[in-house]
């Protein structure tokens, strides 16, 4: 699975990216600070999961997945937010995104296995029934 980060905080990117990185079947295929480097990722690399921060300077994490869904992008998108960003997080998926995480909920197991279940349903054709 190619997955790209997007997020203005430093800490918060090579947090992610480490996790990530640790799993043989996931590839951070790129790092963004702002929407506009994400979009380019995302169109460079073929992504399947776009982690994305609503709020990030030059675009924002909302203009991001109207731009995404608009181009037809199929990467799953996960909102990452604060617990002040409610509003911006029921937007995002309004818009389509699959998934959101509270960052200062955030864990390594909470990440990697919600990372694992969209991947599961991306090589899981719909409606198929799983008996795990």
């Amino acid at each position: 699975m190619k997955i790209i980060i997007a997020d203005d905080d430093s800490i918060i990117r090579e947090g992610l990216k480490m996790i990530i990185s640790s799993q043989p079947d996931f590839e951070v295929t790129g790092v963004a600070c702002n929407g506009a480097e994400a979009v380019e990722l995302c169109r460079k690399y073929k992504t399947d999961i776009a982690l994305l921060d609503i709020r990030m300077p030059v675009m924002d994490g909302i203009t991001l997945i109207r731009r995404l869904k608009k181009e037809n992008n199929p990467a799953k998108i996960v909102v990452l937010s604060c617990h002040d960003d409610f509003e911006y997080v029921r937007e995002a998926m309004k818009l389509g995104a699959d998934e959101y995480v509270l960052k200062n909920l955030l864990t390594e197991q909470s990440m990697l296995k919600l990372l694992g279940e969209l991947e599961k349903d991306m090589v899981q054709p719909l409606g198929q029934y799983d008996p795990e």
